[in-house]
């Protein structure tokens, strides 16, 4: 029976990595394509939707009588979808911008963790600690961030070895003149978050092979390893959500619900 659900889970997972590979390639021509990232938006928003509406129930009633203003403001369902619906937009645009730059060996990286994801979920859903009555979205959400770490990882010892592109120039506004050559895509929204995606790519090899100018200020060295392991961390954990969401989706079993 467990494995039986394992393998259900890892088809389920495939199909969302199958829907990242036909966003990669329709992209290039329709805008209909995105369709996709919007479908993407709807499932990672969800999934922090039930994950925080989890949270703030149990803190509220922790902290709060339940009949008073406080907890009723606190708990509103509103307040909680807007701010996960932000969460959710910001998580796919990372995901979007970074989906531009995927090379084949990023590709495979997201195709291997398909099985670690379902793997990791499935050891964790035996887990007894956690109140079965919100079990599932705590259990998603600590799996999408193990998973994310585990993804950045990979990416990590891949971005050892990376040589800087032929479009870089002395300075940088030769080299972001070089990216105006270039046209990804067919559709003109896309082909213009292309180039946002292009131009902090662009950058970031710019800055890195200024070499010996970061290395001399210790502020900019910080900064620009943070937000390259933040950029790859929110994509990461991005693409967790969403393939976890899809898999609650289609093996969704009969819980307790948390009492409002």
């Amino acid at each position: 029976m467990v494995l039986k659900t394992m393998k259900q889970k890892l088809a389920i997972s495939l199909i969302g990595f199958i829907l990242l590979l036909f966003w990669l390639e329709t992209s290039k021509y329709w805008c209909y394509s995105l369709a996709i990232p919007i479908f993407f938006l709807g499932l990672v928003s969800w999934n922090s939707y039930t994950y925080a509406k989890a949270r703030k129930i149990c803190l509220g009633k922790c902290y709060f009588d339940e009949n008073s203003l406080i907890y009723f403001f606190w708990t509103r369902k509103v307040m909680v979808f807007l701010l996960a619906f932000f969460v959710g937009l910001l998580l796919t645009g990372s995901f979007v911008l970074a989906s531009f730059q995927f090379t084949l060996v990023d590709i495979l990286i997201l195709f291997i963790d398909s099985f670690f994801l379902v793997l990791l979920h499935s050891l964790l859903e035996k887990n007894k600690t956690f109140n079965e009555n919100i079990k599932a979205p705590i259990i998603k959400n600590i799996t999408a961030w193990l998973n994310s770490l585990f993804i950045v990882l990979l990416l990590f010892v891949v971005a050892l070895y990376q040589t800087p592109p032929e479009y870089l120039q002395t300075d940088l506004e030769s080299t972001l003149k070089m990216l105006e050559k270039d046209s990804y895509s067919q559709c003109i929204s896309i082909d213009m978050m292309a180039y946002v995606s292009s131009t902090l790519v662009a950058t970031k090899w710019w800055l890195l092979s200024k070499a010996t100018f970061i290395l001399e200020n210790e502020y900019l060295k910080k900064s620009l390893w943070f937000f390259q392991l933040l950029g790859n961390y929110m994509m990461a954990f991005a693409y967790s959500r969403f393939i976890l969401e899809l898999v609650d989706i289609f093996t969704r079993q009969k819980v307790g619900k948390i009492r409002e």
